[in-house]
């Protein structure tokens, strides 16, 4: 059995995030799952901690939270427009993460983003965000979760030919856990959109670049297969959690059996 080793950047919601990602070897690999923290440490020991552990992962997931800091992209609000738009951000996550995001681009590690990891993404690679799509009118819809405890569920429809497309096997769903109020503006260099939801939010980016495993969801697969178990409800774990996982797995495992250039 083929093991696979994953970073997962660490979250209130952590311990969700790798229940997921080890409910994977359903598929036949053996997963590690390894926590990349930003707090507990000063900031340069933790860094190097955590560059360390990069150098030993087959892949990395930046999971979803809270908002990236608005100037990373080029936006300076007052304190009172940060609070209009209802703008939450953790400076010492972003500083973190934002390295991480980096080295791993550098390094060519497959990355999974999910949610706040698709945006983070997407604004280290040169992409922008609107930072709140009802208050700023980019949607009449929300996409806000319903409560901590339930996702708020919409459709989605994927472009085709896309890999996202490939690996999930289906083109369209009705259900997929929408737990967000910011989405992508401006889409980062190397990067190409091929998931909607029918109001035209992007819900999901790929690399434009082949040497580069890059999977951005905006949706959180994992809070669909956690929702499905609990509530019974079967339809919600569809392939755009199921097949994503199994084939980013697949992935990543042709990935390392590749001869190193």
């Amino acid at each position: 059995m083929q093991t696979i080793r994953l970073g997962i950047t660490a979250c209130s919601k952590t311990p969700q995030y790798i229940s997921w990602l080890r409910y994977g070897e359903k598929f036949g690999y053996r997963i590690e799952c390894v926590e990349l923290h930003f707090e507990g440490k000063p900031h340069d020991e933790l860094l190097e901690e955590n560059l360390d552990i990069l150098d030993t992962l087959d892949a990395i997931v930046f999971s979803g939270g809270e908002d990236i800091e608005p100037h990373r992209f080029g936006m300076q609000l007052s304190h009172e427009e940060l609070a209009h738009l209802e703008v939450v951000s953790v400076p010492e996550r972003d500083e973190m993460e934002w390295a991480l995001a980096q080295a791993s681009l550098a390094q060519r590690l497959p990355i999974l983003g999910i949610c706040r990891g698709m945006q983070l993404l997407n604004v280290v690679m040169g992409g922008t965000l609107h930072l709140d799509i009802e208050k700023q009118a980019i949607s009449t819809t929300t996409h806000k979760k319903i409560s901590q405890e339930h996702s708020r569920y919409h459709t989605v429809t994927l472009d085709k030919p896309s890999l996202l497309h490939e690996l999930i096997g289906v083109a369209h769903t009705e259900f997929v856990s929408s737990r967000h109020h910011q989405a992508v503006a401006k889409i980062g260099d190397g990067l190409k959109p091929v998931g909607f939801s029918p109001d035209g939010i992007i819900e999901a980016l790929e690399s434009s670049m082949p040497e580069q495993l890059l999977l951005l969801v905006q949706w959180h697969p994992e809070r669909m297969w956690l929702e499905s178990e609990r509530e019974r409800r079967p339809e919600l774990n569809n392939a755009f959690s199921e097949n994503l996982l199994r084939g980013f797995l697949c992935l990543i495992a042709e990935h390392k059996s590749q001869p190193i250039a």
